[in-house]
């Protein structure tokens, strides 16, 4: 049985986390992997607010499979 692709909605980033001992805290930064922009936020709560404020027109659109699995 053929599995059609779906169509999916996403955007890529690479997330890099730090221990700051001198704020004791964890540092962030994110770069989009399509432009190369990199945004540092101060924990994660401040990263966590920005993913959701990406808007989602910024997103790409790519087909994926899914996999069937069975026994």
């Amino acid at each position: 049985m053929a599995v059609e692709p779906q169509r999916v909605r996403y955007q890529s980033f690479l997330l890099r986390l730090w221990w700051d001992a001198a704020q004791a805290g964890w540092r962030v930064s994110l770069q989009n992997t399509a432009d190369e922009g990199t945004h540092y936020f101060v924990n994660v709560a401040a990263l966590a607010a920005f993913l959701e404020s990406v808007p989602e027109e910024q997103f790409s659109t790519s087909a994926v499979r899914s996999s069937a699995v069975s026994d």
